[in-house]
């Protein structure tokens, strides 16, 4: 796991030895199974069903315990950015999905563009970026 702010990448081992692009991936084929590829009808809320509370990408709630509580919530917004880029989501639609959620959980930062708490604002879009963990 990183140490002392290494950043989070999809190459980032979490406590039970899997990668955050193993998640990632694997959120990708089953969001895309639940709404057909291609349909267009993938949303911010299909993604957040795999990475929101208690979803397989909720690293917090899974790793509870088991890692530093900031470096899980860093994870998964990471991988909650990769996940909405893999499935097509514009980077927009993701952080509004962010910001919906942290609204949801009374975490709301109205000091960020889309509300999102500051883990989001900061490592949604470094996720976004992995085209799904698959690079660019």
């Amino acid at each position: 796991m990183p140490q002392n702010n290494q950043p989070i990448t999809c190459a980032t081992v979490l406590p039970n030895g899997r990668t955050v692009g193993s998640y990632v991936a694997a959120a990708i084929d089953q969001t895309l199974a639940n709404t057909g590829p291609g349909s267009g009808a993938t949303s911010a809320l299909d993604v957040i069903d795999q990475v929101g509370s208690r979803g397989p990408i909720d690293f917090k709630l899974n790793f509870k315990g088991l890692a530093n509580a900031t470096f899980l919530g860093e994870a998964g917004n990471f991988a909650y950015g990769a996940v909405a880029s893999g499935v097509g989501l514009s980077q927009g639609v993701a952080e509004f999905g962010a910001g919906a959620y942290a609204l949801k959980n009374s975490k709301l930062n109205i000091n960020n563009p889309f509300g999102e708490d500051n883990s989001a604002a900061k490592q949604l879009p470094r996720g976004y970026a992995t085209n799904g963990c698959r690079g660019r």
